[in-house]
């Protein structure tokens, strides 16, 4: 090999080595850009209520850990449709977030009228903590059970309930159609205005998804069935969950940070880690033990089985409406 050819050699093994380790560099660079820039958290409910506070929490746990600010953006309506359509339309870049619950893409997209979303149209990216759920009574109520309460309306008593919220409404009905009796549901704004009903005797039933736990701290309420499919830390776990009843069906709410479809795997793991990061923050965990919420992190894969899992459940539920 002539002199000349062993310079050209060399230039081009040097040059070869310049683009190679350019283009390692450039990998990790990429990934490492994301944020460059604010985060838009769409939050799902009305200020002030627990999936407002919790999200503010987390949002700013995560500006700690991602280096931009992380937005909260009211986008309440529709029991978090709202919220979840805008996602759904949303680009898949990292910077729109969203927070609702668990029947915001389970139980909505099965009973809307127009269908905006699916449970399949967005990235489900973790969930935070369960309410508590439950059927509760007036402490003088004669009811002890769900039991006691559908045999008085077998033999004849008129029964009532009071519910702050659609998936609440279906699931009283469905299960007093499971006992062959009726059931009058009064549909209110507000889980305070459900207590109210029960306390003043208007209603025989009320949903709560704890905002009834300070009544019952103070024995002005009794718990009478656990409506999720675990049971409670509030007021103790010796209350019946539906399940442990024989029905079919649960219903309660997990906090639920989602996504836009499509997430690049990067942006997605950079979020996910962001994401635990701040939920088992001192700050949100203490929001969990205040609130008497319960514990409940899953990351996408688990939580998305669950949530698909619950929306099976409240088709069929919709389907034995529909032949009635």
């Amino acid at each position: 090999m002539t002199r000349n050819n062993r310079s050209a050699t060399a230039v081009l093994a040097a040059g070869l080595a310049a683009l190679t380790g350019a283009t390692l560099a450039a990998g990790p660079a990429l990934a490492a850009g994301y944020p460059d820039k604010p985060i838009t958290m769409l939050v799902g409910f009305r200020a002030g209520g627990g999936v407002d506070t919790v999200g503010r929490l987390i949002a700013k746990h995560m500006e700690g850990t991602l280096g931009q600010p992380v937005v909260p953006t009211a986008k309440a309506g529709a029991g978090g449709g709202v919220l979840a359509a805008a996602l759904a339309k949303a680009k898949p870049d990292g910077y729109t977030i969203g927070i609702a619950v668990t029947s915001t893409w389970s139980f909505n997209p099965v009973f809307a009228r127009k269908k905006r979303y699916g449970v399949n149209d967005a990235t489900l990216l973790a969930s935070i903590a369960r309410a508590q759920c439950v059927i509760f009574v007036g402490a003088k109520s004669p009811y002890t059970s769900l039991k006691d309460a559908f045999a008085a309306a077998k033999g004849g008593k008129a029964l009532s309930a009071s519910s702050p919220a659609p998936p609440a409404t279906f699931l009283l009905r469905h299960l007093a159609g499971k006992n062959g009796v009726k059931l009058r549901v009064i549909n209110v704004k507000g889980t305070p205005v459900v207590i109210q009903q029960v306390l003043g005797g208007h209603v025989d039933l009320g949903w709560s998804g704890g905002h009834h736990i300070p009544y019952l701290r103070k024995g002005d309420v009794r718990v009478i069935a656990a409506t999720d499919d675990r049971r409670l830390n509030a007021p103790s776990d010796k209350v019946p969950t539906l399940k442990d009843m024989g029905y079919d069906i649960s219903f309660c709410g997990a906090y639920i940070m989602a996504a836009p479809k499509g997430l690049p795997a990067d942006v997605k793991a950079k979020l996910d880690g962001a994401l635990k990061a701040a939920i088992n923050s001192e700050s949100v965990q203490t929001f969990i033990a205040r609130r008497k919420l319960a514990a409940n992190y899953q990351g996408t894969e688990g939580l998305t089985k669950e949530v698909q899992a619950e929306a099976a459940a409240w088709a069929k539920v919709k389907a034995g409406l529909k032949k009635k």
